[in-house]
């Protein structure tokens, strides 16, 4: 089951972000201020932030700028939910690293749609090995490492994995390619000690 946070002050919207989420299926945590969006980030990372940009104890911005400033967070989806209506804002939003901006009062069912919409953009991950190719976010990660690629590099390893799965597919006897790129880590995943 896929986590969602959602940092919202308002407790009439953030009781129906919960009740419609879990019922969509989502695990779904609430956090009214930035200081308990911390605590709880700092012990599980969530698949998904619903961020408010007016809270109480800090700017929705700001807190995604930090997000956004550990590569541990690339693969992370940040939709920002705000009553901000102005162009400037919602570009500030985008740029600062969300992946959506949906202006409030909202519609729940196109909430739940644009999150399931998300989602399904990882399926159009393409995985070799221990290596995973994110197309949407062009990143490469090894072990969730990002591999720094070239455009030209990304390119190269996205069309040879997408040929190997094609053939796979194809033929009963699947061939297998033998590519490390230059800035790859170890073939084993191990976590640092």
């Amino acid at each position: 089951m896929r986590t969602i946070y959602s940092v919202e002050d308002d407790l009439d919207i953030e009781k129906i972000i919960y009740v419609s989420l879990s019922k969509a299926g989502y695990r779904v945590l609430s956090f009214a201020t930035t200081k308990a969006f911390w605590e709880a980030f700092e012990k599980e990372r969530p698949d998904m932030v619903l961020l408010d940009l007016m809270l109480p104890d800090g700017n929705g911005i700001d807190l995604l700028k930090r997000l956004r400033a550990d590569r541990k967070n690339n693969s992370l989806k940040v939709v920002i939910l705000s009553a901000k209506r102005m162009t400037m804002d919602k570009i500030e939003g985008l740029d600062s690293g969300a992946d959506d901006y949906i202006e409030k009062p909202f519609d729940i069912l196109e909430l739940i749609s644009r999150i399931n919409a998300r989602f399904r953009l990882d399926s159009e991950a393409l995985t070799f090995e221990d290596i995973t190719l994110d197309a949407t976010r062009h990143l490469a990660e090894k072990c969730g490492n990002d591999l720094n690629l070239t455009n030209t590099e990304f390119e190269i390893f996205s069309f040879l994995t997408k040929e190997k799965q094609s053939h796979a597919r194809k033929s009963p006897v699947a061939y297998t390619i033998k590519m490390t790129p230059a800035k790859a880590a170890p073939s084993t995943c191990m976590s640092p000690s």
